[in-house]
């Protein structure tokens, strides 16, 4: 079955944390979303997904992030993340973290997940 979750992408890596369709949500009629939110996991539980000592001192929107939703009705994944993520090393990587490799999958852009950068 599909993965789930929420990540980012820094140096060639992902950052993340996965989860089973079934053990998320389904807030609309079969979609299926992990819980789990950006800000909390790098802000309180930093540990969870690893995140590098290095990192913790930056805000979670500077690094490019994302989102893996899977559409049970369509038997789909849907991948929303920020534009620079759209190269084929991020792609390979977040099919590789959420256990994507020979699975249907959908590259979203989302305004949501765009890269804060501080003025």
């Amino acid at each position: 079955m599909a993965d789930i979750g929420i990540f980012w992408y820094y140096q060639g890596e992902i950052i993340g944390k996965r989860s089973t369709f079934e053990e998320g949500e389904c807030s609309l009629p079969g979609l299926w979303d992990s819980p789990d939110n950006h800000i909390d996991l790098w802000e309180c539980e930093p540990e969870s997904i690893n995140l590098p000592a290095h990192l913790r001192q930056l805000e979670y929107q500077v690094i490019p992030r994302g989102r893996v939703i899977y559409d049970q009705r369509r038997k789909i994944s849907m991948v929303y993340m920020d534009s620079s993520l759209f190269n084929d090393s991020s792609k390979e990587a977040i099919r590789r973290f959420f256990r994507l490799e020979g699975k249907k999958i959908k590259w979203c852009k989302d305004p949501h997940y765009r890269v804060y950068s501080p003025i």
